[in-house]
């Protein structure tokens, strides 16, 4: 696949973190469990969104990238979007 079809995947995602960090529990998440039988959503662009939220959540670095308070909320929100994407 062409590599600007992950940059583009990897940016909705980031996108729904962004999103969900600003708006906090209000955000409609995805539907949960993706990839099955009855699914719409494609399973490698969850895989995808996967991917690049456990990356990120496994970088993110206090006091270097933000601090504690921050990383940890940054983190918890990751945990809460990976649950709904994967």
């Amino acid at each position: 696949m062409p590599k600007d079809w992950y940059e583009w995947h990897d940016l909705y995602n980031l996108r729904q973190l962004a999103d969900y960090l600003i708006h906090g529990n209000c955000a409609t998440l995805p539907g949960g469990r993706t990839g099955g039988k009855n699914s719409s959503v494609d399973p490698v662009f969850t895989a995808v969104g996967a991917i690049a939220f456990a990356y990120l959540r496994n970088r993110i670095c206090a006091p270097r990238d933000m601090s504690a308070g921050a990383a940890t909320a940054f983190r918890a929100a990751i945990d809460k979007l990976l649950t709904s994407v994967h």
